[in-house]
């Protein structure tokens, strides 16, 4: 009876009322309880032994989450009681996270309709992070995994969009445009939610926005390198580049979608180039640049709710832009892409950084 439950429940989290019931504490346990997903968080290495139908059961359940996160999230206001629902699936996200950097993501290979929902799932958590963690001290009290959503949100974005890549072309034919475009909107909106810039009207230093910049590429490059080795070993230079060949890649397929290789052209400048600084004993990851700009980033969805042919509801931000702050320290006159660099320029980056 599990897969058309689930197959249900999801239609019915539309309905608060319906979502509340579904999500009350023992109900939600034995939802997960007689999931494929509860399997494998239990035991990674025994992903390969599920069934047919608990894999379907593992697909209902993240269309699931991701309805649920977009039809209660207009639901969290000042003052007013949180959804079950974002409790439990906020909560579910750490777990994910540990999922999604194991070798138990091999089972979604070139499964559609998975990858789509947790796609989806992984687009709705980072705008709703966005949405709710900046601006509402109250609510972020309230939930209190709220707090460290946004960089969950960049490693499960990351994980993913590493996991299809070395598909090569075939990711193009075989994934639907919608994995690589919420993913992309969600790794944007998720780096901005870990390390927002300042209000707008509020002057910021070149300096600042030098130090801001680096510090959104080495998210990315952590993200990337979350999986495998200890914190301490992680070279955010090798995370970086991983990323940043995933998005040159699909900036270059021609028969990808123009909104995906366009959003893809503005996530590359929105951050950064970073490139190994030796001095003396020390390595530094710097950020680098052929100029200074300011890329708007725009989700770009209508202000309706949307649902897509999957069955899974996607968060929509109307036409608010996100500024992503993408100055470096050098103008365009400063640095030419056919020069490279000295140690006297990477000395005075180092300067103009920390020395301000």
């Amino acid at each position: 009876l599990a897969f058309p439950l689930l197959d249900l429940l999801r239609c019915l989290v539309r309905w608060h009322s319906a979502s509340d019931a579904i999500f009350q504490p023992v109900a939600w346990a034995s939802i997960l309880r007689t999931s494929g997903l509860g399997h494998m968080k239990m035991d990674a290495s025994a992903v390969s032994t599920l069934s047919p139908a608990e894999v379907n059961c593992v697909l209902f359940l993240f269309r699931l989450m991701a309805n649920a996160i977009a039809s209660d999230a207009d639901r969290v206001k000042v003052g007013s009681s949180v959804p079950p629902s974002l409790l439990f699936v906020f909560d579910e996200a750490r777990r994910l996270v540990k999922l999604f950097d194991s070798p138990a993501l091999d089972i979604f290979d070139k499964k559609k309709n998975h990858l789509v929902a947790l796609a989806t799932l992984v687009h709705n958590l980072a705008v709703v992070a966005y949405q709710k963690f900046g601006n509402h001290s109250t609510i972020v009290t309230a939930i209190p995994t709220l707090r460290g959503l946004p960089g969950l949100c960049v490693r499960m974005a990351t994980s993913l969009l590493l996991f299809t890549a070395p598909q090569g072309v075939e990711a193009v034919t075989h994934y639907p445009p919608e994995v690589p475009l919420r993913l992309l909107i969600a790794l944007g909106t998720a780096v901005i939610s870990s390390a927002p810039g300042p209000t707008e009207g509020t002057p910021i230093s070149v300096e600042a926005e030098a130090a801001l910049r680096l510090r959104r590429a080495c998210l990315i490059g952590n993200a990337a390198t979350a999986g495998e080795a200890p914190e301490a070993n992680v070279d955010v230079l090798v995370g970086w580049e991983r990323i940043r060949d995933v998005l040159h890649f699909w900036a270059q397929r021609k028969i990808a979608q123009a909104s995906i290789r366009s959003l893809e052209t503005r996530l590359t400048r929105a951050f950064c180039f970073l490139v190994r600084a030796k001095i003396g004993e020390l390595t530094f990851p710097l950020a680098a640049g052929p100029d200074i700009l300011k890329a708007p980033f725009n989700l770009g969805h209508d202000n309706a709710f949307a649902t897509d042919d999957y069955d899974c509801q996607i968060i929509n931000q109307g036409a608010e832009t996100f500024d992503a702050v993408v100055h470096c320290c050098y103008t365009g006159s400063d640095l030419k892409d056919e020069r490279e660099w000295t140690n006297e320029d990477y000395r005075e980056v180092l300067r103009r950084i920390y020395f301000r």
